[in-house]
C-alpha cells in the first residue's frame, strides 16, 4: 500500500489509536485481512517486465487505484465516526513531520495558498536543520576527550 492508505492502515494497527477509535476485534481482523490482500511488492512485480519509459505511469497508476481501494474498504469497515477520527490522527501524524502544515491535504483543506506553503516549508527546513545542529551539539557533549577524538577520526572532516 502506498500513501494515505497506508498511514491509515500504519495508524490503525497502533494499539493506542485501535482503543482511541474503539475498535472492535472483528473490524482489526478485516483490516489486517484487506492490508495482507493489498501487498506492494506484487504490485511492483507486475511491471518489472515493462520498459522503463512505460513502467513509471503504470505504476503509478495502480498505486493510485490500490490507494483508492484500501480507503474505500476502510470506510466501509469502520463506522463513520471512527473514519473521521482516522483522519484527524492521520492528519495530526502528517503535521509531526518538518512543514507538515503545508502538505496538500491540509493547505487546500484550510484555504493556504503557495507562497503561505513554501514559506512554511522553507522556514521548517531551516529550523530543522538548526535543532539537528544543536541536538548533535548537545550529545556531543556525553563523550568524553578520547571518545571525541575517535569519533572525529571515524568521521573525518565536515563536507564543505
Amino acid at each position: 500500500m502506498f500513501g494515505r492508505g497506508n498511514q491509515q492502515f500504519t495508524l490503525l494497527m497502533r494499539e493506542d489509536v485501535r482503543n482511541e477509535l474503539e475498535l472492535l476485534d472483528e473490524q482489526v481482523d478485516k483490516l489486517r485481512q484487506v492490508q495482507e490482500e493489498m501487498n506492494p511488492r506484487e504490485l511492483l512485480q507486475k511491471f518489472q517486465d515493462l520498459p522503463r519509459e512505460e513502467r513509471g505511469p503504470k505504476m503509478m497508476e495502480a498505486m493510485q487505484e490500490a490507494q483508492e481501494k484500501a480507503q474505500g474498504e476502510i470506510d466501509t469497515i469502520l463506522l463513520p465516526h471512527q473514519v473521521t477520527r482516522l483522519k484527524q490522527l492521520a492528519l495530526q501524524r502528517q503535521m509531526q513531520m518538518a512543514g507538515g502544515i503545508a502538505s496538500r491535504v491540509i493547505a487546500e483543506q484550510i484555504g493556504m495558498s503557495e507562497g503561505q506553503q513554501d514559506k512554511i516549508r522553507a522556514k521548517a527546513r531551516k529550523m530543522q536543520q538548526e535543532f539537528l545542529k544543536k541536538l548533535q551539539e548537545e550529545l556531543l557533549k556525553e563523550l568524553d576527550p578520547d571518545q571525541h577524538t575517535k569519533l572525529k577520526q571515524l568521521v573525518g572532516e565536515p563536507l564543505q
